[in-house]
């Protein structure tokens, strides 16, 4: 059963694409469809009632990822946790990686909220899906609720967050200090030093993104509308990827024209149209059946190589 509720707002077609000389990551907000995770893995709330608290992705252990060019093994001291206001933390040795998608007091509304995740793949390459379903910002207005998932590819090393229905009273009537807190940083445990910091503030129409390495983090006026999803893509390769396969990544052919493309290396991989709107996606492929797709030029995109232009011919 469906617990969302109807979702009040209005989405707006958003693509935007950000790339840091500095930073370890690049930045892409698009837009797509927003589904409730199926066969999740629900977290009691008592054991996530408090900020400190956490629940440990024990099925991970022994598993490897790559982030930010340092190797994460996981077990009791590499530990990859969910933490009850919409954010994941990656703890190494004496350093954490911290992805928030909506960084604030998130409180139940009813038996309809929960937090669950979802473990896909086969190890190496892991597709980490975690839910914040019918939960209310605790600073928000009477009535609101927010619906998000954030979505970790072992292979690629690429982070989501997608956004779900939320309220209109959700839009708008935050300020840089109670608006929800989005983006990833890298940084010593003991938060004394920042490596590194992909921050969003501002509207959820007009953001802006502050790559500044220290621990200001100024948050976002609203929670971005359903069907929104920001990407942060290592510009680097990761784990289970030579640096010559993301330079050699090679699509064929081109011009399509018997319904399929493919790809030299296994990846992630989304199609975008001349109107700049993304018509296609798939993870982990070699290949993708295109036939349904009228006639045209399109952008393909991928963390594992500069985007290029691919002629469409089915008819």
């Amino acid at each position: 059963m469906n617990c969302f509720k109807p979702a009040l707002v209005v989405l707006c077609c958003l693509i935007h694409s950000f790339t840091f000389a500095q930073s370890s990551y690049r930045f892409d907000a698009t837009t797509g469809s927003y589904t409730e995770l199926a066969g999740a893995k629900r977290i009691s709330f008592a054991l996530m009632d408090t900020l400190s608290g956490f629940y440990r992705l024990k099925e991970l252990d022994a598993e490897v990822f790559k982030w930010y060019n340092t190797l994460f093994r996981i077990d009791t001291i590499k530990t990859f946790h969910i933490q009850p206001n919409a954010n994941v933390r990656f703890d190494n040795d004496s350093s954490l990686i911290i992805i928030d998608g909506a960084f604030t007091y998130l409180d139940s509304i009813d038996a309809s909220s929960s937090i669950s995740y979802k473990i896909e793949g086969n190890p190496g390459d892991r597709l980490i899906k975690v839910q914040w379903k019918n939960l209310k910002a605790r600073v928000g207005k009477v009535g609101n609720f927010v619906n998000l998932q954030i979505w970790v590819y072992q292979r690629s090393g690429v982070f989501e967050i997608h956004y779900g229905p939320s309220s209109t009273n959700n839009q708008s009537g935050f300020n840089i200090s109670t608006g929800p807190q989005v983006g990833i940083f890298y940084s010593l445990d003991n938060f004394t030093k920042c490596f590194e910091k992909l921050w969003v503030t501002g509207s959820p129409s007009t953001f802006n993104l502050d790559s500044t390495k220290n621990y200001s983090f100024k948050a976002m006026s609203g929670i971005p509308a359903e069907g929104v999803v920001f990407r942060f893509i290592p510009k680097f390769s990761t784990l289970g990827i030579r640096d010559t396969e993301v330079s050699e990544t090679q699509i064929y052919p081109n011009p399509v024209t018997a319904g399929v493309m493919y790809f030299s290396v296994p990846g992630d991989y989304h199609i975008v149209d001349s109107y700049g709107r993304e018509v296609l996606r798939e993870s982990g492929v070699t290949s993708l059946d295109v036939s349904k797709l009228p006639d045209g030029i399109y952008s393909i995109i991928s963390n594992l190589m500069h985007p290029l232009k691919v002629i469409v011919r089915n008819n």
